[in-house]
C-alpha cells in the first residue's frame, strides 16, 4: 500500500484525527502528516535540507538522453537542489516535501497521480487518494465541476474523457499536470503546466525500447498483460528480443479469440502463462462498493471485478505491464480523430463539444441537470481555449493533444491510486517522453502502425505469425488497421457477446433496489425520486435507456458516499 494524508493550520496546532494506522509521520507545530505502505512508497530525510522529509509515492523515472533509470539517492540530492525539475520526470508519482514551515508537493506531467487539498478557513487537509478525502469527511460534490465529469463519463458504454483540471469536490483543489503546491503559514500557491509538444526530436524507437526494458534491467519480477492486441504485442516483442525472463497473464473470459491467441503466443515462446478467470476476480456487492468508493464518481460499477486482478498479480509479481495508450501512436483511439481530417477545417470549441458531449439518462431534478450541463460547457470551453492554434498541426494531431492533456487523469489516475497498493502498473506508452515524440513521429507512420510493426519486426518477427484479436474478433496480422477495424466491427454485430453491464444489473438487482431505497438516497435533494423509480422499473423490463440511467445512478450513489 502507498498513501499519505495530513493537516495544516496557519495559526495553531491542527486538529488531526488519525484515519489509518501509519508507517511514517512528520509533525511540527502547524503540520501533521501521516503515510503508509509497503509498495511504491519511499520516505527519507532530504539530502538537500536535513530537517525536511521527502515522501515519494508511485514510480518516478529519470530520463538521460534516450535512456531511462530509476532515481537513486544521489539523483534526488541533485533534483532537490532545483525543485522545478521534480515534475519533469517520467512515470507516475506524487512527491511531497514536509518541512517545519509547511509542505511543497509535485506530481507527474500527465497527472497520473495527484494530491487533493481541501481548504478550510485557516486550515487545510491534503491526501493522496479520494478514499482518504471521504474518510476525512471532506468529499462534498461541487455541482458545476461535477457536470464536466457527468457529461463525459456516462452512458458507461460510450465513456469519453473529462476536459477539466479541477476536482469535483467543494473547496478542494488538486494537483494537475506538472503540478506544484506550496503551502506555508504565509502562502498557498498552486500551479500546473499543461502537457505540450516538446521542441526536441528524439528516436522514438530507442525511447520505447529503453523505457519498456527499464523494470527488467532493474531486476524487477515482471508480468505482461498478454492479449491478442497490437499494443501489448509490440511491448512483448521488446521483452522477447531482450532475452530476459518474464511471465504473462490474461484476465477474463477464456472462451474468446483474444484469450486463445494470448495462450498460443505464450505457449509458442514457452512463457509462463497465468489466467485469472472472471469467477476468481468477482467478489460480490462489497467489491462493487469498494471499487466506486476508492475511485470516486465516474467509474462503471459493472467493471468492479477488475479490482481483484491486481491484488492477485501482486502476490506473484512486482510489475504489471500493459499496452494502455498505445493507440495514440497508431490513430486508433477514436474514429473522430480520423474523421477530423475531412470534417474539421478549423477545429474549435463546437467541434469538441459534438465529439465529447454525452447525454446520460438522468435521475436528477431539472435544476441539477441544468447546472451539470453548464459545468460541462464551461470546463470544455476553458480546455479548448488552452490549446495552440488549430493551424499549427493537422486536425487529428490537435485532437490528440487535447486527449493527452485530459485523458490520463480521467481514465488512469483513480485506478493507479488503488493499483499502487498492490503492484506497480507500468505503461510504457503512457510516459511523457514517449507521448511527446508522437507529434514528431510522422502522420503516415501512425496511420500504418509503423512504430508497432517496426518494433515487432526488429525484436521478435515470429509474433507476426499470429492473428490480431479484439475480444472474439480476429484478423490477419498483415491486414492494415482500418480494414481490420471494420472487419472486427462487422463480426461483433453478427455475433454480439454477453453484455457485462446487463449481467451486472441482473446479478445485483436486489442490492440496487435496496440502494435506491436507502436513507442516503431518500434524503438526497438532487435526486428526482419519481424518475428514479420509473427508471428502476423500466431497467428490469429491459429498457436500454433506463439500464444506462441505473448504471449512472449506482456510480453516483456509491461514489458520493
Amino acid at each position: 500500500m502507498s498513501w499519505l494524508y495530513g493537516y495544516f493550520a496557519k495559526e495553531h496546532e491542527p486538529q488531526a484525527p488519525i484515519l489509518r494506522g501509519y508507517d511514517y509521520c512528520f509533525e511540527s507545530r502547524h503540520l501533521k502528516l501521516y503515510a503508509g505502505g509497503t509498495r511504491n512508497i519511499r520516505v527519507f530525510d532530504s539530502p538537500a535540507a536535513p530537517n525536511d522529509k521527502i515522501f515519494i509515492l508511485g514510480d518516478p523515472i529519470l530520463r538521460q538522453g534516450e535512456d531511462f533509470r530509476y532515481p537513486e539517492l544521489a539523483d534526488w540530492a541533485q533534483l532537490l537542489q532545483n525543485e522545478s525539475r521534480l515534475n519533469t520526470l517520467d512515470g507516475h508519482y506524487l512527491i511531497l516535501i514536509a518541512s517545519e514551515n509547511g509542505i511543497r508537493a509535485y506530481n507527474d506531467p500527465l497527472c497520473k497521480r495527484s494530491l487533493w487539498i481541501h481548504k478550510g478557513k485557516d486550515n487545510y487537509f491534503f491526501c493522496s487518494e479520494i478514499a482518504l478525502l471521504k474518510e476525512a469527511k471532506r468529499a462534498e460534490l461541487d455541482l458545476k465541476r461535477f457536470g464536466a465529469y457527468w457529461h463525459s463519463l456516462f452512458p458507461a458504454h460510450k465513456r469519453h474523457y473529462t476536459v477539466s483540471t479541477q476536482s469535483y469536490f467543494k473547496d478542494t483543489d488538486m494537483l494537475y499536470q506538472s503540478g506544484s503546491l506550496r503551502l506555508t503559514k504565509d502562502e498557498y500557491t498552486l500551479h500546473h503546466r499543461l502537457f505540450k509538444v516538446p521542441d526536441e526530436k528524439l528516436d522514438i524507437h530507442n525511447l520505447l525500447k529503453n523505457m519498456t526494458l527499464l523494470p527488467l534491467k532493474a531486476g524487477k519480477k515482471l508480468t505482461v498483460g498478454l492479449t491478442g492486441g497490437m499494443d501489448i504485442r509490440a511491448l512483448s516483442a521488446i521483452y522477447l528480443g531482450s532475452g530476459l525472463g518474464f511471465s504473462t497473464a490474461h484476465f477474463g473470459d477464456d472462451s474468446t479469440r483474444d484469450f486463445a491467441l494470448a495462450r498460443e503466443i505464450a505457449a509458442y515462446f514457452k512463457l509462463p502463462f497465468r489466467h485469472i478467470s472472471l469467477a476468481e476476480a468477482t467478489g460480490g456487492w462489497e467489491q462493487v462498493q469498494e471499487y466506486i468508493y476508492t475511485r470516486g464518481f465516474g467509474f462503471n460499477p459493472a467493471s468492479s471485478r477488475l479490482m481483484a486482478y491486481f491484488p492477485i498479480l501482486g502476490q506473484e509479481s512486482e510489475v504489471f505491464v500493459s499496452g494502455c495508450f498505445g493507440e495514440l501512436y497508431r490513430f486508433r483511439f477514436m474514429a473522430a480523430h480520423i474523421k477530423s481530417i475531412f470534417s474539421l477545417k478549423r477545429p474549435d470549441y463546437h467541434s469538441f463539444f459534438n465529439y465529447l458531449y454525452l447525454q446520460p439518462p438522468s435521475c436528477f431534478i431539472p435544476e441539477v441537470n441544468k447546472a451539470l450541463y453548464e459545468g460541462f460547457r464551461e470546463e470544455l470551453a476553458e480546455g479548448v481555449k488552452s490549446l495552440p492554434p488549430a493551424s499549427s498541426m493537422p486536425a487529428p494531431m490537435w485532437m490528440n493533444l487535447l486527449l493527452t492533456r485530459f485523458c490520463p487523469h480521467t481514465m488512469y489516475m483513480p485506478d493507479l491510486c488503488y493499483i499502487d497498493h498492490h503492484i506497480l502498473d507500468f505503461m510504457p506508452y503512457l510516459q511523457p517522453s514517449l507521448a511527446g515524440q508522437h507529434w514528431h513521429y510522422g502522420y503516415g507512420n501512425q496511420l500504418n502502425e509503423g512504430l508497432h510493426r517496426h518494433t515487432i519486426k526488429r525484436n521478435a518477427p515470429e509474433l507476426s505469425r499470429f492473428d490480431l484479436a479484439i475480444v472474439d474478433s480476429s484478423a490477419s496480422y498483415h491486414l492494415r488497421p482500418i480494414p481490420m477495424k471494420l472487419i472486427s466491427l462487422l463480426k461483433q454485430r453478427r455475433k454480439p457477446g454477453q453484455n457485462p453491464n446487463l449481467l451486472f444489473l441482473k446479478h445485483y438487482e436486489r442490492e440496487i433496489r435496496g440502494l435506491a431505497q436507502s436513507q442516503s438516497i431518500k434524503q438526497d435533494a438532487w435526486i428526482d425520486h419519481t424518475v428514479l423509480t420509473q427508471h428502476l422499473e423500466e431497467c428490469y423490463r429491459h429498457n436500454p435507456i433506463s439500464q444506462q440511467a441505473i448504471l449512472a445512478f449506482v456510480s453516483y450513489a456509491l461514489g458520493k458516499e
